[in-house]
């Protein structure tokens, strides 16, 4: 049994996980403000363990707050499996991975063709 069919999401036009969130992910505002958290979210790890410090990650919500608030220009709500998944950082670094080799476009093509393929055959 692959990865891809253990995450298999057979309740959205039986996307896996990956495909759900290239779906959820394709504004480039949402991105843009996902990238800055991000960052943010590695800075503020990293202040902590340079300065020895904990009291550091009491900034982590602030990168939080910034990549939610990029749902508001995407469809689709934050799932509370997208918040703790250790999976949505990995999506996230595959995503500017495939935007720098300027792939990311196809990828989002061929699942809104899947999409529309689905729902043509859900209503045959």
């Amino acid at each position: 049994m692959g990865i891809n069919r253990l995450l298999q999401n057979q309740t959205l036009y039986g996307l896996t996980e990956w495909e759900y969130f290239v779906l959820r992910h394709r504004n480039p505002t949402n991105l843009t403000l996902h990238f800055i958290s991000l960052m943010l979210a590695y800075l503020v790890f990293g202040l902590a363990i340079v300065k020895q410090n904990a009291w550091y990650l009491l900034l982590y919500p602030i990168p939080v707050y910034i990549g939610y608030s990029g749902h508001r220009f995407e469809v689709g709500e934050v799932r509370r499996k997208d918040f703790l998944s250790p999976f949505s950082g990995l999506y996230l670094m595959r995503i500017y991975y495939l935007v720098a080799i300027r792939k990311y476009s196809s990828v989002v093509e061929g699942i809104n063709l899947k999409v529309e393929n689905y729902k043509k055959g859900a209503q045959i």
